[in-house]
């Protein structure tokens, strides 16, 4: 039998929400991220994070989804940027810079 990963998001209001199961962690943070993204100023906000019926974030859920997605986010742009680095072609540069793309 496989062990249980349940997962539960407690908002201010004292709501419970529980998350699929088979979902991870980052699974959860990325979630509450994108929630976050199309809240409004009257958003019930996560606030606790809980497996399997023990606190494992007591408070700030949605502040600490945000870091996260934020800086995943960053990580994922330096790695684009470095590997479109490895792989431009010489004369990319020039037709961009003729075209207006890049300075």
């Amino acid at each position: 039998m496989a062990a249980l990963n349940r997962w539960t998001v407690i908002r201010y209001s004292g709501k419970a929400d529980n998350i699929k199961d088979g979902s991870s962690y980052w699974n959860v943070l990325d979630e509450v991220h994108t929630e976050l993204q199309g809240a409004g100023s009257s958003w019930d906000a996560p606030k606790m994070l809980m497996h399997n019926g023990v606190i494992v974030i007591s408070e700030k859920l949605a502040d600490i989804s945000y870091t996260y997605c934020v800086a995943k986010r960053d990580a994922l742009e330096k790695a684009a940027n470095e590997t479109r680095s490895r792989f431009e072609p010489e004369w990319l540069d020039a037709i961009e810079r003729a075209a207006g793309v890049r300075k």
